[in-house]
């Protein structure tokens, strides 16, 4: 269990992710959109195929999960939640 610290960093610099279920376990994505999440091997060859054949998807699935880190796995982010709820004690 646990957050996947690898998928976090490539989501953090941008890059499009592209990852088995377990790879991203504890990260909350929407598949292809904000990662590409595939259940085995060849269905991961289909997907980076589809990617490469692809005009500008690869940058926007980049774009939409470098999104989905800043807002939810930042300490900014984490420090925003805290306040939140602290706030509310």
């Amino acid at each position: 269990s646990g957050v996947k610290i690898k998928s976090l960093v490539a989501l953090s610099y941008n890059k499009c992710l592209v990852s088995t279920k377990i790879g991203v376990e504890g990260i909350d994505l929407v598949n292809g959109n904000e990662a590409v999440i595939c259940s085995d091997f060849e269905q991961m060859l289909r997907e980076l195929c589809l990617l490469l054949d692809s005009n500008g998807l690869i940058e926007c699935i980049a774009d939409n999960g470098n999104r989905k880190y800043k807002n939810n796995y930042t300490e900014e982010a984490f420090m925003s939640e805290a306040y939140c709820v602290w706030s509310k004690l």
